[in-house]
Parts: C-alpha cells; structure tokens; sequence
C-alpha cells in the first residue's frame, strides 16, 4: 500500500522524493527500487557512523568497495600463536684421563725446572709419544689426577617460523577492515530532485545504498567510548578486534641435576721409548689430587699410556623448560554489527 504526503510517496517502506530519487530503508525497498542511499539511523551516543566491516581471512582481504573507499580501521581476532619449551637435555658427564705428565729436573716435583709431557685433547688412553723428555731433565714425574666433565643443559634450538607456501603465517586466524563512505548531501538536486520534503525521517542519515553489502562485508558501528559497549537493536552482534598483542611468555632455563655419585680412577704408564714397551712406571691416580713419582737417574721419557680401573661418571637429570607467563590481546576496538543478509534460495 502507498500513501501519498506532500511530494512524498511511502511504498513498501521506501521513501520516494517526486521528481527526485528513492532513499530505501526496507530489504523489499531495495528489491523493487534502484536506491541512490539507504537511511540509516543515527548511532547512538559514542558510536561511528556506520562502516562496512570485512571479516576473515587476511590473505584474502578485498579492497574496500567503491561506496566506502576509505579504510578507517584494520585489526584481528582470535589470537593463535602457539609458545612451546623444547624438551630439556643434558650432555653426558665423562671420566677423562690425565693427559699431561710434567717431568722436574729435581726429586719431589720442586723444579726449578720443568718440561710438560701431553697427549692430545680427548685422549683415550692409548699410546702416545711427544718430543722426549731428557734424562737430564727427569728426576721425578708429576701425574695430574683424573677429571671428571659434569653434564651440561644442551641448548635448545630456537623454533623455526610457521610458514605456509613460503610465507609468514599471521599470528591471528580473523583480520577486519573497517570501511567508511560519506552520507550523500541531501540538498543535492540531481540526485533528490528540488523537493522540500525531507528524504529520511528525523534521526536519520542518508548513506549510499550499500547493501547487501558486498561479499565479506557487513554493515557496522564502532565504539569508541572507554564504558563496557551495550549494542543498540538496530546492530545487534557484537564483535571485538585487536589492533596488537602482549607476550609475556617464557620458558624457564633448562638445568641437570646429578642422580648418581661419580668414580674415576686410573693406571698412568710412562715409558723409555717411543711404542709404550720400555715401562719405567705405572701408578693409579684418582680424582683427588696429581702424584709426584721420583725418577732413576738415566731415564727419558718418550711415551705414555693410560688404562682406566674405574670409569663411572655417575648420571643426571634435566629439568626446566617449563612456560610461564601469557599472552593476551592488546588495544581492542568494540564493533556493533547487523546480522549478514540471507543468502538467496
């Protein structure tokens, strides 16, 4: 039914401007009319005007559409940014075999002289000749003690970026654009003709008819007052984005703990040729301290070997690497929405 006021034609909950345009605020006003704009209340107090708000995924994020060009807002939701501690581990502790023999030109280790006797790094006992030490220069030996190496935090790994096709995964699942249009002048005669009549009602905006909105979109006002937001009826779903997040999160640092006494001894030979065949001595050190040996006069030495009579360097335990802290959102920005149109059957 159409009722007939002063220049001013109502069908179907449209608002028809004689001589001028048709301003729509109905789903059945748009379907039967080609409307210039939309009236749209006014929002209530601490609200924007209404935006058009894409929702989704941010790889595939449209361009605002031609109405609404300007991009007023970008933000995210559901936050998803997983924070793992790597496993903890620890090195294996080791006996290791005194490698250094130190020969004295005086009895009891007094020196004043001395010349160093050494196998490599990471000696395993085996023979090992080094540039002799003459019977000139040998009136005793000192053995150094065996060594124990304790276990150790291994350091984890830092965890590779999430990718997808080569790319860097956002750490939110949603992205919103908020975009915005100008209301439509409502003096302007080539769209609404030259009547008096007003072309919406009073508490009203005439806006550029946008809807339904475009794929992706849907029509929405912003909070932006500090009070907890209380959507009005005419956009009832309400929607909150991010425009940052807060990361506290830590793991804390891996150690090792020993779960068992350790116990190391040795056999250290020294020799007066080069192949470990013309032994001179052979004495068991431990842990504790070295062991000074007098020397015959008339020895050199020119090789040394070592065999372990104990090789237990006990075991340990790693823990840590436990999470602590948190992660939560930051700067959130409150939309009001109206419901997504129904898809048509």
């Amino acid at each position: 039914m159409a009722r007939l006021s002063s220049g001013i034609l109502v069908v179907a909950g449209c608002t028809v401007v004689l001589g001028g345009e048709v301003a729509c605020s109905s789903h059945d006003c748009r379907e039967t009319f080609t409307c210039p704009c939309e009236c749209t209340p006014v929002p209530p107090l601490g609200f924007t005007d209404p935006v058009l708000l894409y929702v989704g995924s941010e790889l595939s994020v449209p361009e605002c559409p031609p109405d609404s060009p300007a991009t007023v807002y970008e933000g995210h939701a559901d936050l998803d940014l997983p924070h793992e501690c790597p496993a903890c581990r620890c090195t294996e502790p080791t006996c290791d075999l005194p490698s250094v023999l130190r020969a004295s030109d005086s009895r009891l280790c007094q020196g004043p002289s001395f010349t160093t006797f050494g196998a490599p790094a990471g000696w395993d006992g085996s023979c090992v000749s080094a540039t002799a030490v003459p019977d000139e220069r040998l009136a005793s030996l000192l053995i150094a003690p065996v060594t124990t190496t304790p276990c150790a935090p291994v350091q984890p790994e830092p965890a590779p970026l999430r990718s997808a096709g080569g790319g860097f995964v956002s750490s939110w699942k949603t992205f919103a654009r908020a975009c915005k249009g100008d209301p439509l002048d409502l003096d302007d005669e080539e769209v609404f003709g030259n009547s008096d009549e007003p072309v919406c009602a009073a508490g009203e905006k005439c806006w550029p008819a946008s809807s339904p909105p475009p794929p992706g979109f849907r029509q929405c006002i912003m909070y932006l007052g500090h009070e907890e937001p209380v959507c009005p009826d005419d956009y009832p779903l309400q929607h909150v984005f991010y425009r940052d997040f807060e990361d506290t999160r830590a793991c804390t640092p891996c150690a090792c703990t020993p779960t068992g006494e350790s116990s190391c001894s040795a056999f250290v030979s020294a020799y007066t040729d080069e192949d470990c065949s013309g032994e001179f001595a052979t004495h068991s050190v431990g842990t504790e301290a070295g062991l000074c040996v007098d020397v015959m006069a008339g020895v050199a030495l020119k090789s040394m070997s070592a065999t372990w009579t104990t090789n237990r360097p006990g075991a340990c335990e790693a823990n840590g690497g436990e999470l602590f802290g948190e992660i939560t959102p930051a700067h959130p920005s409150t939309f009001c929405c109206q419901p997504l149109p129904e898809p048509p059957r």
